[in-house]
């Protein structure tokens, strides 16, 4: 359970986000409430133990006011690979691949145009289309369990959830199903080695090319068959698609990120509420409160913990100045626990409104397009949870993903083992 600390035992010397196994368990949240009171805008040194992780050095932000404005400021703060980054706009270290177009690794106008061609999937409509495929998907997942009295929420139902429904959105047949799932999970599972994790990768970058061949050949009422058959127009006039490697990473983006980040925030918000049952139970007296509380999960969760920005020019930021090319890391799970913003920010309150939490980043041309979609998730799954299990404890050990693969940039749950009475 998460406590609140004051930072008071911390110094800056003992604040390393190179430990990685400092994010194994709960966030370091005693570093984080030392920083944002002492400070805000701090360059975290170079590590020379820490290899490449360790690299240059790095900003870290950790106030909301300054996260928010960072965000918003994509012509000082680009997502976008400085000289040598490729791959620079989410992670603090250096990854050298060819990133193609991805749209959370550009700024706009790139980066609108890119959003644009999946955003049809991720509207309102397109939410309130899929809320009831959601439901029922829900009420078939609880009712495989309810009879047994147990199951493993993380892979048999926060998992299950997100996932069939970006598969849903993206058109994939449900007889390839469960191999990209397969190769989802194994592609971040680090438990398996690296070779395992690289081949399911490979696997489904392949799948994702064939996919988008068919796509191009068929094309169907789906965002993958928008994304295989569109044309970006250059500044020049010219209009070109995007490349096999762009459409896998694509493929790879939204069937990661559109499924990993709630699975992540459903079996947290359970874990809360096991944590804090004063909470779940004014829920289940209250479902007028679940929109509400699906927000305070998501702030309790901070199921991305921070993107990485690059400086593109001189700036001074609460008295200390940034130079062009330096890496900026923007923690979002820091802004979420933010006394200024937060009263009592380290309790879980499911009437806790306004809420504006960084769940989804901080606003600005990266706001994530899939919230509207996560929110519904989330509702649904809660809403089905109170109407068919009571009673539920935690029935083994909960694991968390190890970060060494994640580094330390998500926040997520391999097991939630739980036992419960049905309704």
């Amino acid at each position: 359970m998460r406590e609140r600390d004051d930072g008071g035992s911390v110094q800056l010397d003992d604040i390393d986000f190179t430990r990685l196994a400092e994010f194994g368990g709960d966030m370091p949240d005693d570093w984080f409430t030392f920083l944002r009171r002492e400070a805000p805008v701090w360059f975290h040194p170079p590590i020379e133990s820490a290899g490449e992780l360790g690299g240059e050095g790095f900003w870290v932000f950790s106030r909301h006011a300054d996260i928010f404005a960072a965000n918003r400021d994509h012509r000082t703060f680009s997502a976008e690979s400085g000289p040598g980054r490729d791959g620079g706009g989410i992670m603090i270290r250096d990854v050298n691949v060819a990133v193609g177009q991805n749209m959370i690794m550009t700024d706009p106008p790139r980066q609108q145009q890119l959003r644009q061609l999946v955003n049809l999937g991720f509207s309102p409509r397109g939410v309130r289309r899929l809320e009831e495929v959601c439901r029922k998907l829900a009420r078939e997942l609880f009712d495989a369990v309810v009879d047994r009295g147990e199951c493993e929420f993380v892979s048999e139902i926060a998992g299950e959830v997100p996932l069939q429904i970006i598969a849903e959105i993206l058109g994939i047949p449900p007889g390839d199903r469960r191999k990209v799932f397969t190769w989802t999970n194994q592609a971040l599972d680090d438990t398996l080695s690296e070779d395992v994790r690289l081949t399911a990768i490979t696997e489904m970058y392949k799948y994702a090319i064939d996919f988008a061949g068919e796509r191009r050949a068929r094309p169907t009422d789906d965002v993958f068959s928008r994304i295989a058959i569109a044309e970006l127009t250059e500044e020049d006039g010219t209009t070109h698609r995007l490349s096999d490697l762009e459409l896998a990473h694509f493929f790879q983006l939204i069937a990661t990120g559109g499924s990993e980040t709630t699975r992540n925030a459903i079996s947290g918000g359970l874990l809360a509420f096991l944590e804090n049952p004063d909470q779940l139970e004014l829920l289940r007296r209250d479902r007028s409160l679940l929109p509400v509380a699906v927000e305070e999960i998501l702030r309790w969760t901070s199921p991305v913990n921070y993107f990485r920005r690059t400086a593109t020019r001189d700036v001074e930021v609460r008295g200390r100045t940034i130079r062009a090319g330096e890496k900026v890391s923007l923690w979002y799970c820091s802004g979420n626990r933010d006394e200024e913003v937060f009263a009592d920010p380290f309790r879980f309150d499911v009437r806790r409104s306004p809420n504006h939490h960084f769940a989804f980043g901080a606003g600005g041309a990266h706001y994530c397009l899939g919230a509207n979609l996560a929110k519904m998730e989330i509702e649904v799954v809660y809403d089905e949870l109170l109407s068919r299990i009571a009673d539920i404890e935690v029935a083994g050990p909960v694991t968390r993903f190890c970060p060494a693969w994640y580094l330390n940039v998500f926040g997520g749950y391999q097991s939630l083992p739980i036992r419960f009475k049905g309704l």
